[in-house]
């Protein structure tokens, strides 16, 4: 969803559906029951280069609107999150545990093993993380060429079908209370292809990036993934 025309009074909405809300429309159970906006447009340092009043005049007055996208995996990335409480100044962190250097390192092609990482949600100043901040969904988004998730199946599996072109699998995993584990992989790849595409990386690997997002906080996390040849 979109908005345009803002020289006006008017406000224009262009909403469209995405590759997962054409697909449940053509399975006959699309509903709507909650929307979210997001501020993925915003450049907020230019409120730190300009102070304040002038800063929010000038992304008022400057800043481009994205059009409605309907590639799910491209919208709303930065998703804004309302909180009751008042004096909540604080937002909570993703940790994730299983890295070494904030680096997953996999073996192409592993059919035995997979690796575990802990994604767990804490407090920025300690004690315990608002409710309606806590997370009950983890959405996951991997390169499909390189990665995949055990005992899971991509939401945009059917989108992902339809569209050979289409690499971002997008995952949702159910949250638990203190850690969520997701066991990664790393693909089996011709070695044509291994070499074609950690030439780009610079070396005997493949570098490849996880995105995580909680879908109550909105809360967003990234880290990268080494691919060594197996």
């Amino acid at each position: 969803m979109a908005f345009l025309n803002n020289s006006t009074n008017n406000i224009v909405i262009d909403a469209v559906l995405t590759d997962v809300g054409r697909q449940k429309l053509a399975q006959g159970n699309f509903s709507v029951f909650s929307f979210g906006f997001g501020d993925d447009e915003v450049d907020y340092s230019t409120i730190e280069k300009y102070g304040v009043t002038t800063g929010k005049e000038k992304i008022e007055k400057n800043t481009p609107v994205f059009e409605a996208l309907t590639n799910t995996n491209l919208s709303l990335k930065h998703m804004l999150t309302s909180v009751s409480n008042p004096n909540q100044v604080y937002m909570p962190l993703f940790t994730v545990g299983g890295l070494t250097g904030g680096i997953l390192t996999l073996a192409e092609g592993n059919a035995s093993t997979g690796v575990a990482v802990n994604i767990a949600m804490s407090s920025a100043i300690g004690g315990s993380v608002p409710a309606e901040l806590v997370d009950n969904i983890i959405v996951v988004y991997i390169n499909r060429l390189f990665l995949a998730i055990d005992g899971y199946t991509p939401v945009n599996s059917q989108a992902l079908a339809n569209n050979p072109t289409l690499n971002t699998a997008r995952y949702e995993i159910p949250a638990t209370t203190s850690s969520t584990p997701i066991v990664f992989r790393a693909r089996s790849l011709p070695q044509a292809v291994f070499d074609t595409y950690s030439s780009f990386s610079g070396g005997a690997y493949i570098n490849t990036y996880v995105r995580i997002m909680g879908r109550n906080s909105g809360l967003s996390s990234e880290f990268q993934v080494k691919i060594t040849a197996n």
